[in-house]
């Protein structure tokens, strides 16, 4: 019988979503902050801006997260990023797996991204999307690209922008035939004080109502982190921490449903300077 819910599950979000969903969320300390984060700049930008990987001093960084969806293992996805820095550009990699047996989506990505100058970066990158789904439905995949861009104002403000599968691939078989999501968004982030941070994002689908999220990030001691969001999105609420050492930082963090409940997740990161 849970197998059944599941499939059902599934089977409806593939027919009746896009297959480049929800399912991304960008680590725990982004889970935190209501997956807020599109003017923001870390490692885990491969799953929100591409222009944000861009960091100012870490020669590479690599983290590895694992979400626990509504609590039910088999709607839980596992990530793995990483970035390296050459010259005034910066090279990306994503991996990212989602679902079970019965559904899974698995998406790769690589992405480049350049400081353009002192307050723009930009940001460019390529995502192979594939999903299989069980009891004869098979197997489809398709290829996006995304654009992301990033200007700072001053040392304060900071925008952000990202296009996401402008040209409207498709996923089809047989059976069903979908678009990947395309999905334009806009983000800023403005520091209160050097220890607290406001982010806010808006992002639109081309299929779907827009969706308003917005976060703050706290920083009571230099290593440790009190994160919350809210988004519209399912009027979803999220809370977390995080700690962060000299080289490396481990966030817990939890997306909460008024119906479904909480989603956990735990994230580990590490910085080479």
């Amino acid at each position: 019988m849970k197998n059944f819910i599941l499939f059902s599950f599934f089977l409806g979000a593939a027919i009746h979503c896009n297959a480049q969903s929800t399912t991304e969320i960008a680590g725990a300390r982004y889970g935190a902050l209501s997956n807020t984060g599109i003017a923001d700049n870390s490692v885990w930008q491969g799953l929100l801006n591409p222009a944000g990987i861009i960091t100012t001093q870490e020669r590479w960084q690599a983290g590895a997260s694992y979400v626990n969806r509504f609590s039910i293992s088999e709607l839980s996805s596992r990530d793995l990023v990483a970035s390296l820095k050459v010259g005034k550009g910066r090279f990306g990699l994503v991996v990212h797996s989602f679902g079970y047996d019965a559904y899974t989506q698995n998406q790769f990505s690589g992405t480049y991204a350049m400081q353009l100058s002192e307050k723009f970066r930009a940001g460019v990158q390529l995502n192979y999307f594939n999903v299989s789904i069980a009891e004869g439905f098979g197997k489809y995949s398709a290829v996006t690209a995304n654009l992301g861009l990033q200007y700072d104002f001053n040392d304060k403000v900071t925008v952000g922008l990202v296009i996401k599968n402008p040209n409207r691939s498709e996923l089809s078989t047989e059976v069903m035939q979908q678009y990947v999501q395309s999905v334009i968004s806009g983000g800023l982030k403005y520091k209160l004080a050097d220890n607290l941070s406001l982010l806010a994002d808006v992002s639109k689908d081309l299929d779907l109502d827009p969706n308003l999220s917005a976060a703050l990030e706290y920083s009571p001691l230099e290593e440790w982190h009190l994160r919350g969001g809210v988004s519209t999105l399912d009027r979803g609420l999220s809370f977390g921490f995080g700690y962060s050492p000299a080289k490396w930082s481990v966030d817990l963090a939890s997306l909460y449903h008024q119906v479904l409940g909480f989603s956990p997740m735990i994230s580990f990161t590490y910085r080479n300077e």
